[in-house]
Parts: structure tokens; sequence; C-alpha cells
């Protein structure tokens, strides 16, 4: 059976392929002209989800590899800098300690040295307040909070200081009775018998000035599990008697706490690793104090919501460590911890230091006082002042001795400090050639993600530009072939 093809139909028929040949020239125009292969996601949509899935995958590489890590490295970079300024520091101290150890220092000398100590000792600690991008670097989550006080203040702090067995140290003091109160009016009553050295046991706090009035608790647990307070009276380092009278003092001037034996006995008694805590309170910081707040569990004075006072908690054991996220299930820690790096006993060191050279200088001074009072005297008069000479000059010998080999101790200390800066800066190093590799797999990944996505989205120009140029050319045709069809009809065979 044949159909009739009437003029309508033969027009219909040509509209509609011209509308197609022109439809087509416009999507090829337009594929031109913005480079893509569709424009919304009905025109394919596969395309479309492709798009959308792999335009995720770079956005998400593009934050882990040009945000996340770069930052991270900078972040390193500015630790690293920062450790390694510290460990030069603390080799200075090193340096210092060893030149204080030697027998040619005079007490003028020693005196200087320990100047040039705290000098170091303060920029050690400043040195912890470094920062990057207005965070602090070594301070935790607390990025807002430096790691020291930057003015003196008064701040009352409950602190709960952590300590083991191992902390617990056997010295020697050199008993001079009351040869230091010394002056020309009143002299003293020591003689050569009384000026003697004694060995005492002591656990040194973090902190001196410690708050009198609330003295210091040491709770520990024993072996049967029983939890156990030892409670220490204040006092001063100056008292007679708080080295050798085998009592047990808190010494708050100095920060100290000097062991009786049954004491020292039932601590190193307990099982090896075993912690306890000494509970004391600090009201007044000087300037360079390292903040409690980043090492200790604590409480410490503050204001709630209605400005009433009360005291905030802190706790040291809560997890300080900043991660980074670089990639899917891979975070990088990126920071160092003040604990790491920074230790109290860099400072307390410097000030024993400081307080033994200090005593020696006093006893110095008597010495001078009394050559010169032993040119003056005669009789009687000089044969006393010549035994509290042999008693001050004996009291001279042995503190200096002293002093020489807590500098010698000094040396080993720093050099402990030293591994310790040098164990933070490997650890620093290490994290940095891991976030190397991380960002070489990251930029390739995001190269590879970026070609799919282009291969995806991008229409090829070179090709495009000759199907437009087919389809114009069929457009053409179409006009073309359909005017002349249309041009003619039945009406002109009638």
């Amino acid at each position: 059976m044949s159909i009739r093809i009437t003029n309508k139909i033969m027009q219909t028929n040509a509209m509609s392929n011209i509308n197609m040949n022109k439809t087509l020239e416009d999507t090829l125009n337009t594929q031109m002209a913005t480079g893509k292969k569709i424009t919304r996601p009905s025109d394919d949509p596969v395309v479309a989800i492709r798009s959308l899935r792999l335009g995720t995958n770079v956005t998400k590489l593009e934050q882990y590899n040009e945000k996340n890590a770069k930052d991270a490295e900078k972040w390193m970079n500015v630790t690293e800098d920062a450790i390694d300024n510290v460990t030069s520091i603390i080799n200075d101290m090193y340096g210092q300690c060893q030149r204080g150890a030697g027998d040619d220092m005079n007490t003028t000398n020693l005196q200087a040295l320990i100047q040039q100590l705290k000098s170091l000792k303060d920029e050690v600690y400043a040195t912890g307040n470094a920062d990057y991008a207005g965070r602090n670097l070594f301070t935790g989550f607390r990025t807002e909070s430096n790691l020291t006080f930057d003015t003196d203040t008064k701040l009352k702090c409950e602190i709960s200081e952590v300590l083991k067995a191992s902390d617990i140290k056997t010295l020697v003091n050199v008993e001079t009775k009351d040869l230091l109160e010394y002056s020309e009016q009143s002299g003293f009553t020591a003689d050569e018998t009384d000026i003697d050295t004694n060995e005492y046991a002591r656990i040194r706090l973090s902190y001196d000035n410690i708050d009198e009035a609330t003295g210091a608790k040491l709770t520990y647990t024993d072996k049967l599990g029983n939890t156990n307070t030892l409670s220490f009276s204040p006092a001063k380092s100056t008292d007679p008697g708080v080295y050798s009278d085998g009592a047990d003092h808190f010494l708050f001037d100095t920060g100290e706490l000097i062991l009786s034996e049954a004491t020292k006995a039932k601590l190193m008694d307990l099982p090896l690793g075993t912690e306890f805590a000494v509970d004391y309170t600090k009201s007044e910081w000087s300037k360079g104090d390292l903040r409690p707040e980043h090492y200790f569990d604590c409480q410490i004075e503050g204001k709630d919501v209605k400005g009433d006072p009360i005291m905030i908690e802190y706790k040291s054991g809560s997890e300080q460590d900043i991660y980074y996220d670089l990639g899917s299930n891979q975070k990088l820690k990126v920071n160092t911890n003040a604990s790491e790096v920074f230790t109290h006993d860099i400072g307390r060191d410097v000030d024993d230091l400081e307080v033994m050279v200090e005593e020696l200088a006093k006893i110095d001074s008597i010495v001078s006082s009394l050559e010169k009072k032993l040119d003056t005297l005669s009789g009687t008069d000089l044969d006393a002042a010549k035994l509290q000479y042999d008693a001050a000059k004996k009291a001279q010998t042995l503190m200096k001795d002293q002093v020489q080999k807590r500098f010698s101790s000094a040396i080993t200390s720093m050099q402990n400090y030293q591994d310790m800066a040098d164990l933070a800066l490997t650890n620093t190093g290490a994290r940095g050639a891991r976030l190397d590799l991380i960002k070489n797999r990251l930029e390739s990944s995001q190269g590879t993600f970026e070609e799919l996505l282009n291969d995806n989205d991008q229409k090829d120009i070179e090709k495009t530009a000759t199907e437009l140029a087919s389809a114009a050319l069929a457009y053409e045709a179409s006009l073309t072939a359909t005017s002349k069809i249309m041009s003619t009809n039945l009406m002109d065979y009638i």
C-alpha cells in the first residue's frame, strides 16, 4: 500500500529537519563558546553525574594539598626553627656550666656567669611563645594563650604536681650555723667544728615563692593500695637546721620539700614508676614563669559570666595534639607540646646555682671583712677573731667545692635538656618528611582527577569546530533543498 505524500507532509518534514540541523548547530556553537560538553544536567545525565563526583574529589584534594598541607608545612617549619633556636641556646648554657665547673673562676666571675645563664634561660622560655599566624605553637589547643606570663602577675593557682621517686635527689648542704648572719658588731658563734657538709634528700618543685599559708601535701598510694597523705609545714631555706635536723620541711621560698629518712624510704619503696602528687598554691608570678595550665592539673582564679570569682579547672592529661586532615582517613600531627621541649628544670637549675653562688659571695665578703679585722686586733681578741676566720675560710672552701660540683652536675642536666630538644626537633623533622611524601601523593592525585574532570567536562575544540562546520553546511543544504522542493506544488501542473 502506498502512502500519499502531500505538500503539507513535505513542508512539515522539511521544517523538522531544518530545526534539527539548527539545534545541532546551536549546540555545537554553545560548546565552542563555553568549551563544555553540557550546560545543564539534562544535556547528558551521565556526564553531569561524573562531573559532580570528579569535581567533589578535585575540591577535596585542593583543600588537602593547597591549603591544609601548605598550612601544616609552614606550621612545622616555624616550629622547627623555634626548637632549633632552643637547642642553640641550651648549647650556650652547657658551655657556661663548663666554665663554672672550672677551678679558675672566682666568685665575681661566677656571678657574671649566673647573669648570663639567667638571660639564656629567659630566652629559652621566650622562644616558647613563638607563634604562627597568631596561634601559639607550643600550647596545644590553647593557641591563644602564651606559654609564659608576660608580666609580673598576681593570680591564685592551686597546683597538683605529679612526681616520681626518680625526682628525689640526694644533695650536699654546707652547714654554716649562724656564720651568714655575721656583722662587725655582732660577729657569729660558729667555730670550725660547726662548719661541715651534710647530705639531705629533697624534691624540687617546679616553682619557687610558693604561698606559705597553704603549705604542701604529698599524696601517694602504697603497695597495698592505700592512699596516704603527708603534710609539710612551711619553712624558709634560711631557717637553721632545715637541711640537717632530719625532719620534713616545705621550703616555700625556694620551692623544695626536704625529706626525712623515713619519708624518703616510704617513697623510694614504692613500685617502680609509681607516681605521687604534691599539692600547693602559688599566687605571685614573675615575668617569664611558665604558665601552670600547660603542665599540671590545676585550678586557676577566674570569673564566671556574671563576673563573680571562681576557680577554673585545667587538666594536664587532656589531649593537646593538633592534627590536620590530609586525605580520606589520613591525619598528621603538626604541633609540638610545651612539655616536649620546655621543662621547668632549666630555670630551676639556674635558680639553684644562683642561690649557691650568692651564698658563696656572702662568705667571701665575711672572709674579706675578717681578714681586715685581724690586722687591727691583738691578744685574746685576735685569737677569737682567728677562730672565726678559720671557720669562715673552711665554709668558703667547702662552699666553693660544692658550687663547682653543682656546676658539673648542671653540665649533665644541660646535656639532657639538649637531648630532649633534639628529640623534639627530630620528631618534627620526621613529620615534615612524612608531609613531603603526602604532598607528592596529593599533587599526583590532584593532577589525575583534574585530568579526568577535564576529559569528562571539556569539549575537544578542534573536533567541535569541524562538527560545527559540517552542521552549518548541512543546515544551508537543507535550506537550499527545501526551497527548491517547496517552490513548486500541484497547482503548477493544473
